[in-house]
């Protein structure tokens, strides 16, 4: 843990304008990381740009139609390396808690205008639709439960999570975690839908609780009392979805599991709280998550 390959620290900054309906006419999206596959790939030394850490900046289904990605590789002392999801996993945080934005912007319901950002693309209308139908979305929350919604492909895999939570001071409770999800074809459905449950419980680990720090030149954390994990009593119910489609890419369900949970859990933290927390993990904002059911 002290002599490894970290996950880079990336900087996003997403400006957009928006028309007389709220949409976005126009986005500007600039990426700051260091590398993310050159110790594990080092051709990516001859390329002029490491392709892993734009993940998720290309891959856009939004119908937004003047759209610019800049990137800039940082070089750092610091040795960085992969992660599980790459780098979709920290834009695709970025970009979610942006639109999210946007649609608080225009006073819409957050999953109304990602579905109108959609435009006529019903492979991911399809999957942002099942999510909102099995979370219960046109349907209030129990009193004090707050949900926040994320979409996404990721691994050329769409994918949407729904996360309910409640705030209590700064202690948060999980109440349900609904994904859905379409690789093309689920060759073995269990073991898929196994891969995005165990996504789940990393992207909350990812969201609450682990971070590596530096002081003195060195790596703080030593071991799992400083590098926590989620425990057993921490993860929440989880409901798996999954739809087959006919694209001819078949995607992964290895790595995509985390992908859109991290903002998923942001975006209801904020409709909780009514402050957005543009960093993670959130135990930098004083937040703990607490059990969610009895271990």
């Amino acid at each position: 843990m002290q002599h490894d390959g970290y996950r880079p620290a990336v900087m996003n900054r997403l400006t957009a304008i928006v028309d007389d309906q709220g949409k976005p006419a126009s986005l500007t999206h600039r990426l700051v990381s260091p590398t993310i596959l050159l110790p594990v790939f080092p051709t990516v030394a001859d390329a002029p740009y490491d392709p892993s850490c734009l993940e998720g900046t290309l891959e856009w289904h939004y119908k937004i139609f003047h759209w610019q990605v800049d990137f800039h590789q940082l070089k750092i002392p610091i040795k960085t390396s992969v992660l599980r999801t790459t780098g979709y996993g920290p834009n695709i945080f970025a970009i979610e808690s942006f639109i999210d934005e946007l649609a608080v912007n225009a006073k819409k319901d957050p999953y109304r205008y990602r579905r109108e950002l959609l435009g006529d693309d019903s492979r991911c209308i399809a999957v942002l639709d099942l999510v909102a139908e099995k979370s219960g979305w046109a349907h209030k929350p129990p009193p004090g439960h707050f949900r926040g919604i994320a979409f996404a492909e990721a691994f050329r895999t769409v994918i949407a999570h729904v996360v309910e939570l409640s705030v209590k001071g700064q202690d948060v409770t999980i109440h349900k975690v609904t994904c859905v999800f379409d690789c093309g074809i689920a060759l073995d459905p269990d073991i898929s839908k196994s891969s995005m449950e165990g996504g789940i419980g990393w992207g909350l680990t990812v969201a609450f609780k682990s971070e590596i720090t530096f002081s003195k030149g060195g790596v703080d954390q030593s071991n799992y009392h400083d590098y926590q994990l989620l425990n057993m009593s921490e993860m929440p119910p989880v409901e798996v979805h999954y739809l087959n489609s006919d694209t001819r890419l078949l995607g992964g369900t290895g790595e995509v599991g985390p992908v859109t949970v991290v903002p998923a859990v942001a975006n209801a933290l904020f409709a909780a709280t009514g402050k957005r927390y543009r960093s993670m993990p959130l135990s930098r904002h004083g937040f703990r998550l607490t059990a969610s059911r009895k271990a």
